[in-house]
């Protein structure tokens, strides 16, 4: 039981990407889209190169860090002390939550949702939900769940996955940014200043939001 905290992340890690999964098996059959499973863009296919291991990575280390004694992957004896134990329980708190808010972010795209960027996919503008004060509230969820997953095994291995997955992200926040902004054009430039990329932002910058907020006073 005193590992209980660390399987419950782990546990998480493994039903997010089982999810996504379904996500694309539901994008497919449910509304006949592509889902960008397979990159379409020069960009992307390169950044392909490193998700898939660090995917892998993600979900391999935190189950090697519990079964063996790899210098690179064990954790530190420094975790083991029962003093940290509770960081442990905020850390399957947190990969929970994290999970438990991702699931209405992609419920709220539905046929928009993609794993890549299609070009020439057709995409509307989603703005209820966390994308009223963020862009890319799945991939801010997803990258607090790597936060919990590092706390809970803060492996060398563990820590590395997580660089790669946060440089990866950024890379992929500007892509699908790109796309957006040349299907979607100024529309698309008054909801950027409305909102945070992986941060929620509280106060619109857009003259048009302040226009309506002052019409609807």
């Amino acid at each position: 039981m005193a590992n209980l905290p660390i399987m419950i992340v782990v546990a998480t890690v493994w039903v997010y990407w089982a999810s996504v999964l379904v996500m694309i098996a539901r994008s497919h059959l449910l509304h006949r889209t592509q889902s960008g499973a397979l990159p379409r863009t020069g960009l992307e296919r390169w950044m392909w190169i490193l998700w898939v291991p660090t995917v892998f990575g993600w979900l391999g280390m935190p189950v090697l860090a519990l079964l063996t004694q790899w210098p690179l992957v064990q954790m530190p004896r420094w975790t083991m002390h029962e003093s940290l134990g509770v960081l442990d329980w905020i850390a399957a708190g947190t990969a929970l939550l994290a999970y438990g808010l991702t699931v209405p972010c992609w419920l709220a795209l539905g046929d928009n949702w993609s794993l890549a960027v299609v070009p020439g996919k057709k995409s509307t503008l989603v703005k209820r939900g966390l994308y009223r004060r963020m862009r890319h509230p799945i991939y801010s969820l997803g990258l607090l769940l790597m936060l919990a997953t590092v706390a809970a095994t803060p492996s060398p291995a563990m820590i590395a996955v997580a660089v790669t997955h946060l440089t990866l992200i950024l890379l992929k926040c500007r892509s699908e940014e790109s796309f957006l902004r040349s299907r979607h054009g100024q529309a698309y430039e008054a909801y950027c200043a409305d909102t945070g990329r992986l941060f929620p932002r509280f106060r619109s910058n857009s003259l048009s939001a302040n226009a309506e907020w002052r019409d609807a006073a």
